[in-house]
């Protein structure tokens, strides 16, 4: 363009022409995945905007032309994130808020970037390799051409079901099979900090199978997924002749863990916490009965009232944070005790695609006040209707977790009415939340900026909403495609006005 050979309009073109191409692609998956992936993600992200070694904004001309096909082409392929810091232009992040206001199904979101280098200069990355970092498929930190979480599968823990376990004695309710059976049900602990306890050798205990599992999948995609085409681009696989399932991996690179349903897990405990130790409010064996009883017993309503009613997540409480951040470190010290096959490390990810549907139908009732079978909390967001204080709250809470320990990351899902942002000041308010939320340290964030009666009406009349685009996890998808369990926890976010 500068030479005088391409024009904005050609270039402009070009960039539409390939988005439209990575668009084209689908990808047919087994049922049980499809439940986990609801609406047909194929993880390819472009990142846009960021920071050099010495993090100084490396924005441009085309980073905003990037934005400006995004919103006009409307395409749920490729997913476009924004990553920032202190320094990125106010001048961007309104373009960026533009483009989002006009595409409403969450792209681009928005990373923060200096995370994403203490995370890798904190597994022994060099100044250059971290300073170019990119997001890999939803919100994964790599290293272009070094690194990759997923050579060899991905690994989860259902919290919301270890807690379960734990408060049944080590034994799951549903198949009556224990990895760890103890006998010590709710009404056995005499304090908070057993219960804990327990949930960690609990963990300790499920996780103890994660090299096990790596090793499973690694030997079978050996024999029947070789990736010569990603391999070809990695540095080391080339120097070293070796899949980049391999060995011989750089010390940032690992497998990826993703912990499922952890706010569920956190709002349980600080609900235990809260009234059956702390406060007495609740006997913990009348609590363990309810649960059992799916709160249907004599005075199950009384109790879950109660247990909704108790500190929650996303509220800016400390009370509640403290324990998230609690459980979160819990998770990652037992992990990281634990090496891969390839002799790597692995790695946490607090990101649950649509995970927490199929596996809710999976957890019984929950001391957090929710119901067997229910959707877990996904990501980091709040539980639905639980988030009472607004949008700089729940951002609030989430920056206090240990983003730079996640070196896969984590998505925090929020929704904004298309009102609050119709204005110039309502968009300069949106820019100044997200930099709030970066310069507490928070990761990422994405928004959904569709009203709930705009989704209503596309899950009663379908055809008139096909191009209706929403943010679901880490990626983007056509509302009206995805199972119906999903698109109701998609309405059921709370819509924030700035």
């Amino acid at each position: 363009m500068a030479s005088g050979t391409l024009t904005e309009a050609g270039a402009k073109e070009l960039l539409e022409c390939f988005w439209i191409k990575c668009g084209e692609l689908n990808k047919v998956r087994p049922n049980q995945e499809t439940e986990f992936k609801s609406g047909y993600p194929l993880f390819q992200t472009i990142c846009l905007g960021g920071i050099d070694a010495q993090e100084r904004d490396i924005s441009n001309e085309l980073s905003v032309l990037c934005l400006r096909v995004t919103a006009e082409l409307k395409l749920t392929m490729p997913t476009v994130v924004v990553m920032m810091s202190r320094n990125t232009s106010t001048s961007f992040l309104l373009e960026a808020a533009k483009a989002l206001r006009e595409f409403g199904g969450g792209m681009p979101s928005f990373f923060n970037a200096s995370v994403g280098m203490k995370a890798l200069l904190a597994r022994g990355a060099t100044l250059e390799e971290a300073g170019r970092w990119a997001v890999d498929s939803c919100c994964e930190i790599q290293v272009p051409g070094k690194s990759t979480s997923y050579a060899r599968g991905i690994i989860y823990l259902n919290m919301g079901k270890l807690v379960e376990v734990t408060l049944n004695g080590g034994i799951n309710p549903k198949t009556g099979v224990g990895l760890l059976p103890t006998g010590r049900t709710l009404r056995h602990f005499d304090s908070y900090t057993a219960l804990f306890q327990a949930l960690k050798d609990q963990m300790r205990a499920h996780l103890k199978m994660i090299s096990v599992l790596d090793a499973a999948c690694a030997m079978s995609y050996d024999l029947h997924v070789p990736t010569p085409f990603l391999s070809a681009v990695m540095d080391d696989s080339i120097a070293l002749c070796i899949d980049v399932s391999g060995a011989g991996r750089r010390s940032y690179d690992n497998t990826l863990v993703e912990f499922h349903g952890i706010i569920t897990a956190a709002n349980s405990l600080a609900a235990l916490r809260r009234l059956v130790f702390d406060e007495k409010r609740l006997d913990a064996g009348e609590v363990e009965e309810a649960l059992r009883e799916n709160f249907t017993g004599q005075r199950g309503g009384e109790i879950r009232t109660e247990l909704l009613g108790a500190p929650k997540y996303g509220n800016d409480d400390d009370y509640a944070d403290r324990v998230a951040q609690d459980l979160l470190t819990a998770c990652l010290d037992e992990i990281e005790q634990h090496e891969d096959s390839a002799g790597g490390r692995f790695g946490g990810s607090l990101l649950s695609l649509t995970a927490t549907v199929p596996l809710g139908k999976l957890t019984g009732a929950t001391p957090d006040g929710r119901s067997a079978g229910e959707p877990l909390a996904d990501n980091i967001t709040p539980q639905k209707g639980t988030a009472l204080r607004g949008p700089t709250a729940v951002l609030r809470s989430a920056a206090k977790l240990d983003h730079a320990r996640l070196i896969n990351g984590s998505v925090l899902n929020l929704s904004i009415h298309p009102f609050a942002v119709n204005t110039d000041e309502g968009l300069g308010k949106f820019v100044n939340l997200i930099r709030g939320y970066c310069d507490e340290g928070g990761y990422q964030v994405q928004f959904n900026v569709h009203s709930a009666e705009t989704l209503r009406r596309a899950q009663k009349h379908p055809d008139e909403f096909r191009d209706l685009v929403v943010k679901v996890s880490g990626y983007s998808a056509r509302f009206v495609e995805l199972d119906p369990i999903v698109q109701e926890e998609i309405v059921a976010r709370l819509e924030h006005m700035l």
